[in-house]
């Protein structure tokens, strides 16, 4: 028997009795090519914000993939595809996805692909975002056989901007400048860019003596980037050079980077990102720089990541205390910078008890609820607590400890002692 879309088989053998029914066996083909693949325009495509692209495609049981710029994007890190690949997921979108993707569908039948979409990531609206350009790179390139020396100025910045040159402050209006090696062309050389929206302006300056660098290159390395940076956050460093042709690699803690994964390198490796910051981040960075005629490194760039506080315990001293003696308490938590302090009894704060380290003189009227609460001010002010109860019996304060202490809102109930 044969029917659409699927296929059935009978088998019944011969000469049995008619009482033994037949064995059938069905399955489904693909009846349908895969055509018409679409990839739907997202409602907004703004950084730093969820951006879905969806595929659609007419036929049956098609299977998706997907290329950005013609690299095969897997999932991973901020890419995520669901539904068997039909839904790429960038969360958030960053600058550097910007580029042209292509939606991808098979079958058993056919395959096919959309037309190259677009992505243009918008930057957020605001400050600081949109209060770019980023700082100005200017970049030489010597052109031997033509005598000439090529400077080329770029900034990030959207909208796009206006650049401006100026030789020792008389201004030119060219995007590329070029000079011939010649003395008289040494000098000042500034690029300047204004963002058209924000009308924030940036400079980038070089100096070019033709003599000195053409009998005695040299390559001036630094490095520009944030000192700290809160965990789980962006950070890039910028490596700036005086020099020609110069090729950029980087160390962290003297140990070779490589980009991957969160790591991500631009502009020949002079731009270096951190997709996302942990505390193994937290080291000394070197940028080094060559040419044909020198190599150099910039000094070491310290960056400390801030974390915490993670979840505060408090720890008694010990278990059994008399009326009028001392309560000693301890509080700890995890943090970077360490963390600033606060004790409550009750609910009453404690004035002038801003250690980790407690004292407290054991009446009837301060027995009750001790609340510890950790602030690290670094990163955004987060807070956290932990509780303790203590309670009188008798003559005596009693603690009774059979577990470690507790963490946040995880109220440690000591028991009386009599």
């Amino acid at each position: 028997v044969l029917s659409t879309p699927e296929i059935c088989f009978s088998c019944a053998t011969p000469g049995l009795p008619l009482l033994v029914r037949p064995s059938t066996l069905a399955f489904s083909l693909p009846t349908g090519r895969v055509s018409n693949i679409t990839i739907n325009e997202p409602p907004e495509a703004i950084e730093g914000s969820l951006i879905s692209l969806y595929c659609t495609s007419r036929g049956d049981n098609v299977s998706y993939s997907w290329t950005k710029g013609g690299q095969v994007i897997h999932a991973g890190g901020h890419i995520s595809l669901k539904n068997n690949n039909q839904i790429l997921e960038l969360n958030p979108g960053y600058r550097n996805d910007t580029a042209d993707y292509i939606c991808y569908g098979n079958n058993s039948i056919s395959s096919n692909k959309s037309e190259p979409y677009h992505l243009d990531i918008a930057c957020k609206s605001g400050p600081p975002v949109l209060n770019g350009p980023d700082p100005l790179i200017i970049n030489e390139t010597i052109d031997v056989p033509q005598a000439q020396i090529k400077l080329t100025c770029k900034a990030v910045v959207h909208p796009p901007a206006n650049y401006t040159w100026f030789y020792n402050g008389t201004e030119f209006n060219n995007r590329v400048v070029f000079l011939k090696i010649s003395p008289e062309y040494s000098g000042n050389y500034t690029c300047s860019v204004i963002n058209p929206i924000s009308f924030l302006k940036r400079n980038a300056t070089l100096e070019i003596n033709m003599k000195s660098e053409l009998s005695k290159p040299k390559i001036s390395i630094t490095i520009t980037g944030p000192s700290h940076a809160v965990e789980n956050q962006p950070v890039t460093f910028r490596c700036s050079s005086l020099g020609f042709n110069v090729s950029y690699s980087w160390l962290k803690g003297g140990q070779p980077i490589e980009a991957g994964g969160k790591v991500l390198m631009e502009n020949n490796s002079q731009t270096l990102t951190f997709l996302s910051t942990s505390r193994s981040d937290a080291a000394s960075y070197t940028c080094s720089g060559q040419n044909r005629f020198s190599a150099n490194s910039s000094k070491p760039h310290r960056l400390e990541i801030f974390y915490g506080p993670e979840h505060p315990v408090i720890s008694p001293l010990q278990q059994v205390y008399n009326e009028h003696s001392t309560l000693n308490l301890i509080c700890s938590a995890i943090s970077n910078p360490p963390a600033k302090f606060s004790w409550y009894v009750n609910g009453e704060l404690l004035e002038h008890q801003n250690d980790s380290h407690l004292a407290q003189r054991l009446t009837l009227k301060n027995a009750g609820n001790y609340t510890c609460k950790v602030t690290n001010v670094e990163t955004s002010g987060v807070s956290r607590l932990a509780v303790g109860d203590f309670f009188f019996s008798g003559y005596l304060f009693g603690v009774t400890l059979s577990s470690l202490p507790v963490i946040l809102e995880r109220p440690f109930q000591s028991s009386a002692w009599i």
